[in-house]
């Protein structure tokens, strides 16, 4: 029994917030996608290994939009990145997935990351997959 460790319920409470949602969404690579309209779901479990041990399962998805801006960034430059405003189907989804495991060790509170996915389909009004600068040879070879 007892309190559970106050470092570990601040980690916790940070990453089932909307600044702990948008680490996630950095966390995923290539061209940031910011989605106009639609519809967004979050879902956050949060389980209890043990007293100094916790783990978040956070889960996002958008999907019904029609319209979004893309982001290009250059890896190597502190420049802001490409922006292009661009339309897609409302069968256009994004659905992210997030699990962390805080525990306690040595008086301070450490994350893990056990688990991350990101699923992004973008598809325009023929259905057809919208790519992106960079994918267009890797997934034309592959169809």
């Amino acid at each position: 029994g007892g309190e559970p460790p106050r470092l570990l319920l601040q980690g916790v409470s940070r990453s089932m917030s909307q600044s702990g949602m948008a680490n996630v969404e950095r966390a995923c690579s290539g061209p940031q996608v910011v989605v106009s309209g639609g519809e967004q779901a979050l879902r956050y479990e949060l389980r209890t290994v043990s007293q100094d041990v916790w783990e978040v399962h956070a889960c996002m998805r958008k999907c019904q939009f029609e319209e979004f801006v893309l982001v290009e960034e250059d890896a190597g430059s502190n420049e802001p990145g490409k922006v292009s405003v661009m339309q897609c189907s409302p069968s256009s989804h994004i659905t992210r997935t997030c699990t962390l495991r805080f525990h306690v060790q040595e008086g301070g509170a450490h994350a893990d990351v056990c688990g991350l996915s990101n699923n992004v389909w973008l598809a325009d009004g023929n259905e057809k997959p919208i790519l992106f600068p960079g994918q267009a040879h890797s997934q034309a070879r592959g169809s």
